[in-house]
């Protein structure tokens, strides 16, 4: 373990956190637009006026937690929605998760992360393909993310990458919506 490791664990979890914000603000004005159409319009053509009904619905949804807001996304685009979006929103969800509720010391070059279900356990278990306990693993499992680790860091950025640059843009799209209003 090196400094420099801990210095970057510390700057791509952290990088990663808030990009999981964002994308969790794209989807709730994605939600907000879908349900109130009537305002699509006045919200691309006049870029520095925000809608009343999206500002207030935004407050509503600043909240409520990424597995709501993720909930509710899902229940309106589930049909526009590929298998690699859903794993790509249960990446992000699965990790923002884990970063927000981890085991952080600044002497350490990784984050520590355990579940607090059994069902959380199996969900976060498939999406992040866990399989191989060491013999004397902890009980019950607690999970290390070292962002320091390029494949780990690439891995979950690349879900953000995809969430934003394809799925969350093809929706805006077939909204009317400019991606670049959302983001």
């Amino acid at each position: 373990m090196t400094y420099a490791q801990i210095d970057t664990n510390l700057r791509r979890g952290g990088e990663i956190f808030i990009y999981s914000l964002w994308i969790q603000s794209q989807m709730t004005d994605l939600i907000i637009l879908n349900d109130h159409p009537r305002i699509i319009r006045k919200f691309v053509d006049y870029p520095k006026t925000i809608p009343p009904t999206l500002r207030n619905n935004r407050m509503k949804y600043w909240r409520k937690s990424f597995g709501y807001i993720k909930k509710e996304f899902i229940k309106r685009f589930n049909n526009s929605l590929s298998d690699q979006a859903l794993q790509d929103l249960n990446t992000v969800y699965f990790i923002r998760n884990a970063i927000g509720h981890s085991y952080v010391s600044l002497a350490r070059h990784y984050f520590l992360y355990r579940p607090d279900s059994r069902r959380k356990l199996i969900a976060f278990k498939k999406s992040f393909d866990v399989v191989n306990q060491s013999a004397d693993a902890a009980k019950p499992i607690v999970f290390k993310f070292d962002f320091s680790n390029d494949e780990i860091y690439i891995h979950n950025y690349d879900a953000i990458k995809r969430l934003d640059e394809v799925h969350l843009r093809t929706l805006a799209v077939a909204l009317n919506i400019p991606h670049s209003r959302i983001r």
